[in-house]
């Protein structure tokens, strides 16, 4: 699956890459359109109507980041003290999750008629 890194950080795209999530040369875009990100492994924060598009989703997690040092640049070496670990997520659409849903269930009930004819033998 192709990666592109969705960031306006530059110290984000050192910091995957410094971590082996990247390679140095990977496709990085500021701003993500569905064509972007349709069926690509994608590192950055996406709107909920973008991350379902991805194949996934990864997102830094900075979880000893003080409330003070929201909104600001950070260098690699402050990601590392705050904790920075990489989170990934697959999203669905509660709709596409129905559907799948509907699918696996009526597998399940071939697969229980399958058997009870079998057991009938």
């Amino acid at each position: 699956m192709e990666k592109i890194v969705v960031t306006r950080h530059a110290n984000v795209v050192q910091w995957l890459v410094k971590h082996g999530h990247v390679q140095p040369d990977v496709t990085v875009i500021e701003h993500a359109n569905y064509g972007h990100i349709k069926g690509k492994e994608v590192f950055g924060v996406l709107p909920m109507f973008l991350a379902h598009a991805a194949g996934c989703v990864h997102h830094i997690d900075l979880n000893k980041l003080p409330a003070e040092k929201r909104g600001q640049e950070l260098s690699v070496d402050e990601m590392e003290e705050y904790g920075a670990f990489l989170q990934s997520y697959k999203v669905l659409k509660l709709q596409d999750w129905e559907e799948m849903m509907e699918d696996l269930e009526s597998a399940l009930e071939a697969y229980r008629l399958a058997c009870e004819r079998a057991n009938r033998y």
